[in-house]
């Protein structure tokens, strides 16, 4: 029967625990292994997809985590999460995961630029 938790916190403790035995980008683990080992429960390959709830919980754990300081790196190409093990490794996750922030950020702020010329005050101060 398949697992099941009563908080966030006792799913991110789990999520936690599963990830510090694989440090290291040559030590990942596969999305779906992660969520099988979390949740007890074998991840059918036609169940493999972005709206499986296991899988969907350990993604949201995982952020959940980082917020919290933990450096829970991606391999990027779909070979699954580890523990940074070495500054270099923390350094080209970060690259990646923080190029995504970028784009969006100065499209952001166009936005902006182009809704305070149609609309008088049409935000609050901006942060950015």
């Amino acid at each position: 029967m398949p697992r099941t938790f009563i908080s966030k916190d006792e799913l991110d403790h789990e999520v936690l625990y599963v990830l510090m035995n694989h440090q290291g980008a040559e030590n990942a683990i596969d999305r779906w292994k992660l969520a099988e080992t979390v949740f007890e429960e074998i991840q059918w390959k036609e169940a493999q997809n972005d709206d499986n709830s296991s899988d969907r919980q350990c993604r949201h754990s995982i952020e959940r985590l980082r917020h919290q300081g933990h450096i829970i790196c991606n391999t990027g190409n779909g070979h699954g999460y580890y523990m940074a093990k070495t500054v270099e490794e923390y350094q080209a996750f970060r690259n990646n995961y923080g190029a995504h922030a970028f784009p969006i950020m100065e499209a952001i702020r166009e936005m902006d630029k182009a809704a305070e010329n149609k609309w008088p005050n049409p935000l609050q101060p901006r942060m950015i």
